[in-house]
């Protein structure tokens, strides 16, 4: 009955040192480590997206294909349609306003004639993703684009 006893013990132990080693496995594996997206250091490209006034709900495709100037200084050529009949070009400037990890944040404004009037934009630029912000004295929107190859 001793013997009997006594094994019983023995299992005990260990089975409680088997279950507390697999747990302390578990607690020193470390936890994945999410990739690093880092932001992009040229923008250069073409662009291709969607444009779309939040005041009169507007919209239509619209590109752009960007050069870089210098390290703070980009140069675009948006071309894009509204009303689906219409086309509409023009170039200006971006200008680098912050470098976050993951992205760039850029800003400028262009005049775009007595009819428009001048348009002032911000763009978060990722390496794949470019979302902008635009506003004038009679108009507000945003335009969505993804980055494809220059052809």
């Amino acid at each position: 009955m001793w013997k009997w006893l006594l094994l019983r013990v023995i299992a005990g132990v260990v089975m409680l040192t088997a279950a507390y080693a697999i747990g302390e496995d578990k607690a020193a594996t470390p936890a994945p480590v999410a990739p690093v997206v880092k932001a992009p250091s040229d923008i250069s490209g073409r662009w291709d997206g969607t444009w779309l006034s939040h005041t009169n709900g507007h919209d239509g495709p619209i590109s752009a294909c960007i050069s870089k100037i210098d390290d703070d200084n980009y140069s675009v050529h948006f071309s894009g349609r509204f009303w689906g009949l219409f086309r509409f070009e023009y170039d200006m400037v971006l200008t680098v306003a912050e470098r976050r990890a993951d992205a760039l944040v850029l800003s400028g404004s262009k005049n775009l004639g007595l009819l428009f009037g001048t348009f002032s934009y911000t763009a978060t630029v990722t390496n794949s993703e470019f979302n902008a912000w635009y506003c004038s004295r009679h108009d507000n929107g945003v335009f969505k684009m993804m980055h494809c190859e220059c052809q």
